[in-house]
């Protein structure tokens, strides 16, 4: 143990201990593997002072073993006694120096190095440098023998023929860097977020099985695994999130995830981890217990542990807090108050939250100071001035010292930040933990450099390559100038690269491997490197080349030869060659698409590119994948077979239902031509995409964090193609008027909740503060339309728009609304046009030219119209016979004119925009379709002109297109239903309006049907 405070640890580990113990010999774990009589023995031994990382190793040595050679019997312990047929030695220099003294202790002389030797026909030794060099020196060992280790999984050979041997007992390795990382935030369910404690544990074991030393965390502010209390004020947090609670990251709600397309797969109506699901009151406790747990794993198995603290975000520089210093010990930045770090009481800021991190978490090795690129609060911090006085002389002494640095462009937040990280030290020093570590980093490499300059050098430096997609910059290292930024921070810097990323490429291949990765690190003199992701699988393949990269057996492991090893460990060495091809080329060629931030699976220019070349690809890997011999497979090369033949038509059907249907749908319906929208979008099943994501989840054993990507496609991109159909007159708007919740502390938080019913149609779900009229729930779960309700008190409009906004309006026709409604009492309804389509009357008059001049509107100074609508107008192209005094680029007056629902004319200040007429036919009204004309009122007037130069007012009376008023009355007990039709004569959306007469009536739901053209 580090410290006097690992005595905490040490009680923790009693219980493991005591499970461990099979027999006693001088109180170290003696295990046995129970084998038919006769069979040969193996003893394994260890030192009475073995760690508990030693005793581990030793564990798995012989549990494996015992696999790859049943017919022998294999015991594990301190001071067994002789009898067996062979003798395996393991240990360190500190706890078996006899050993040491054997095999040269010059041969470990690097810190997790090993080797693993004979020492006759009969003794085999597996000594490490330290404890870890002995747990990577017994998986070394296996990987020889066969064993292939994976994030997600082992592979194992089949049972050895004959019996067990030394034979080949004869490998050493260290590794060349010595930092190695594997990274998880919890941000969203796909990652840790949705992770119990047996995927904790799980993530841990086979990172370390692969060769990583490190596990690193990251939490926002608001997540409740760490709070802590300062001058009487608790930190408040949010939730651990679920399906159901917390926002963060673009989270959509829903009611019950067993009815999304594909939801078999869950066990009951809400998905989340088992410290997400309990009461709102205990969810601290909960996630905590689930935390302490993993960090004790890691201790046990020798892993460090780096957590990530933010600290520069209002929710971490939380003001209620900070206003309880002096004023002598906060000083201000423009908008926040900020601590005075190296003050009295500024330096207790810091360290209560020290001292609470590591009284909850004793086994953090390293705290990584966690900012946003432009260091948020501190961030502010841009002129000398806006320091507190006394770090001027300090300042000035570092740019003395380096000159340049007074024009790094965070040069001032940095020297800031120098004192938080000064603060942090001495808090650690004075608790006696002087072993750990401090890093700071953030996305990108912009704030590297400054950091370099003002930190202090025993600062690691944590840069995160968050650029690297395909349609951003590319990876760090191949950037010019981020390679500069990176080596400005030369000996102290950690590169985190990515695994997939969240912004864009989630699903699908993992990103490409960095080739000749040891040398870049060597170049830039890291420390090491670490990996970020959320997801596992399918991202094997990266993680196991990336570490076996910076080992000396194995430094700059290509990408085909991780392909070559993955091939045979998965699938055997009969179809080692064409699985080789097929790993290689799906790795190299396959897409990775879509996000999981933000309310949607793809925003904006994001897509799967050339997706005909895609499915092309995938149609080739699978006759690859056809071809295979499974014959001659395990059952579980058979497994992972089926899992990549599935996730290639799982990506064949993104393709075509996304790129192929949904996104030209999407254009047609902007183009207003509606036909071509629903022909697209009838050519396309975007549920049996989700049913192939979820079949996906459940194969080559069922993968929690894919499980969580069907919730998060169920809410983030199944409702952009309802919403699509929709609009296209294809399928019902579908309302349900529930509560909804909002967390004011989420992270760039969703916006949605949605509501499933039985059949398996989507509602959207509206009325965040709506009363519930029924408290018959099960489970807490709404089921049904009926269960809540919007209680009707006053006037209410509510817009009939899509389940989720996408590109343009609804298709004209005639649209009938089925209210659902509940209570006793009475009301009117009316199902109005919302596209803004004022109807202007005046008395008949004959002219040549009509002008409508506009003067901005009760909003802004913008005057925009969508559609002008003429009886009388002029025949001719529409440039002829529209035109208009400006027009902003991109809006010309003829837009009004055509039948793209999106276009419209646009201009600022006083302008007009003017009609030929037939003067020969007489006008007595028209029809302008204003952009958002329900949210605000245009300021304008009509003239008329015989000749196109004198011009006079038209005397008009304005009014809406509207539908008539529609009476409803509901009884006590009994809900009832009532239909209403509204017009659509150009694209647009309606909207419905609620008035209360009397009573207490209720509306549950409404559904909005296209029922003619």
């Amino acid at each position: 143990m580090k410290t006097t405070e690992r005595k905490r640890f040490q009680k923790r580990v009693i219980i493991w201990a005591m499970a461990a113990l099979m027999a006693a010999g001088n109180g170290f774990a003696v295990t046995k593997k129970e084998q038919p009589a006769g069979a040969a023995q193996v003893t394994i031994l260890l030192s009475p002072t073995a760690s508990a990382p030693e005793k581990i190793a030793a564990e798995e040595l012989m549990s494996y073993l015992s696999k790859l050679y049943p017919a022998t019997r294999f015991t594990a312990g301190a001071n067994l006694k002789g009898g067996s047929s062979f003798t395996i030695r393991l240990g360190t220099p500190a706890s078996t120096p006899e050993l040491a003294a054997t095999v040269g202790r010059e041969k470990v002389a690097q810190p997790e190095s090993y080797v693993v030797t004979t020492d006759g026909p009969q003794s085999g030794i597996i000594l490490g440098a330290d404890p870890r060099g002995v747990i990577y020196g017994v998986y070394g060992l296996l990987e020889k023998l066969g064993c292939g280790f994976y994030l997600t999984s082992d592979s194992l050979p089949e049972a050895l023929p004959g019996t067990f041997s030394l034979q080949g007992w004869d490998l050493a390795d260290h590794p060349l860097v010595r930092d190695r990382f594997v990274f998880n935030w919890h941000n969203f369910l796909s990652g840790c977020t949705g992770w119990d404690y047996p995927d904790w544990e799980s993530w841990i074991v086979q990172s370390q099985k692969m060769g990583f030393n490190t596990i690193m965390v990251h939490a926002y502010g608001n997540n409740p695994m760490f709070t802590y209390t300062f001058n009487g004020i608790t930190k408040p947090v949010g939730y651990y999130g679920s399906s159901r609670k917390g926002r963060d990251w673009g989270r959509q709600h829903i009611n019950d995830v067993r009815w999304i397309p594909g939801g078999e797969i869950f066990d009951g109506p809400e998905f989340g981890s088992e410290a997400a699901l309990v009461p709102d009151d205990q969810r601290i406790e909960a996630a905590q217990a689930l935390m302490q747990r993993a960090f004790t794993c890691a201790e046990q198995r020798g892993v460090d542990v780096c957590f990530s603290l933010d600290i520069d975000t209002t929710s971490v520089l939380l003001q209620e807090m900070i206003l309880t210093l002096p004023e002598s010990d906060r000083f201000h930045n423009g908008r926040n108050w900020l601590p005075i770090p190296d003050s009295k009481e500024g330096a207790e800021f810091y360290r209560a939250q020290v001292v609470a991190l590591l009284k909850m978490y004793p086994e953090i090795d390293m705290i990584a100071l966690w900012r946003r690129v432009n260091a948020e609060e501190w961030g502010r911090l841009k002129k000398l001035e806006q320091l507190p006085a006394a770090w001027h002389p300090g300042y000035q002494e570092i740019i003395v010292k380096n000159p340049a640095a007074a024009k790094l462009p965070q040069a001032v937040c940095s020297y800031a930040l120098s004192k938080v990280v000064g603060a942090l030290r001495s808090a650690l020093d004075e608790l006696g933990r002087r072993d750990v570590r401090i890093g700071m980093g953030s996305w990108d490499t912009s704030y590297v450099t400054s950091l370099a300059a003002f930190l202090p050098h025993e600062v690691t430096i944590m840069p995160l390559d968050s650029s690297c997609m395909r349609y951003r910059r590319g990876f760090f290292f191949e950037v010019p100038a981020a390679r500069a930024e990176l080596e400005s921070a030369r000996s102290r810097i950690l590169p985190i690269i990515w695994a997939h990323h969240d912004d864009g490429e989630y699903i699908g291949r993992p990103m490409k491997s960095h080739d000749n990765f040891c040398d870049t690190l060597e170049n830039l003199d890291a420390s090491g490197y670490g990996i970020i992701h959320w997801m596992k699988r399918p991202l094997d393949l990266h993680f196991r080349n990336h570490e076996k990269q910076v080992w000396a057996s194995s430094r700059n492991q290509s990408c085909m030869e991780t392909c070559q090893r993955a091939a045979h460990d998965w699938f055997g060495e009969t179809n080692r060659e064409r699985m080789t091809r097929y790993l290689y080329a799906w790795w190299t060629e396959a897409p990775n698409f879509g996000r999981v931030t933000t309310d949607k699976f793809f925003i904006g220019s994001e897509k799967i590119p050339d997706p005909q070349a895609a499915i092309l690809g995938c149609q080739q890997r699978l006759e690859l994948l056809a071809s295979i011999d499974l014959s001659a497979m395990t059952p579980a090369g058979r497994n992972r077979v089926a899992y990549f033949q599935e996730l290639e038509a799982m990506i064949i059907s993104f393709c075509k239902v996304q790129e192929l249907a949904f996104r030209p749908a999407v254009q047609a319906l902007s183009a207003g031509n509606f036909a071509e929208a629903q022909r697209l979008l009838e050519s396309a099943d975007p549920l049996e995409t989700m049913r192939s994501f979820s079949r996906l989840s459940q194969l080559d054993g069922k993968d929690r964090s894919e499980e969580a990507m069907v919730l998060s496609l169920g809410t983030r991109w199944l409702p952009d193609y309802i919403a699509a159909r929709q609009k296209a007159g294809l399928e019902p708007v579908r309302i349900n008027f529930a509560p909804t919740s909002h967390e004011p502390l989420a992270q760039s938080q969703g916006s949605k909740t949605f509501f499933i019913d039985d059949g398996g149609d989507y509602w959207s779900v509206q009325g965040r503060g709506a009363k519930r009229i029924s408290t018959a729930l099960e489970d807490d779960i709404y089921t049904s339309v009926r269960a809540t309700g919007l209680l009707i008190e006053a006037p209410v409009t509510i817009p009939l728009s899509a389940i989720v906004p996408i590109g343009g309006q609804f298709r004209p026709g005639q649209y009938e609304a089925t209210l659902l409604l509940e209570g006793a009492g009475e009301g009117e309804v009316s199902l109005d046009n919302e596209t803004g389509v004022s109807v202007v009357s005046f008395e008949p008059v004959r002219a040549a030219y009509l002008r409508v001049v506009c003067n901005g509107n009760s909003e802004n100074n913008w005057n925009s119209i969508h559609r002008v609508g003429i009886k009388s107008l002029a025949d001719g192209a529409p440039a002829e016979v529209v035109r208009a005094s400006h027009a902003e680029a991109g809006y010309p007056a003829t837009a009004v004119l055509d039948t793209v629902a999106d276009s419209r004319w646009a201009s600022t200040g006083k302008a007009w925009i003017q009609f030929k007429l037939n003067p020969a036919r007489a006008i007595d009204s028209l029809e302008i379709t204003w952009y958002q004309g329900k949210r605000r009122q245009a300021n304008y007037s009509l003239e008329t002109s015989d000749d196109g130069k004198n011009w006079r007012k038209l005397e008009s009376k304005i009014s809406d297109a509207a539908s008539d008023a529609h009476p409803f009355v509901v009884k006590a007990g009994a809900g009832g239903e009532v239909k209403i039709t509204g017009q659509l004569d150009t694209p647009g959306e309606l909207s419905l309006n609620l008035k209360h007469r009397q009573g207490k009536p209720v509306v549950a739901g409404m559904v909005l049907r296209r029922v003619a053209d």
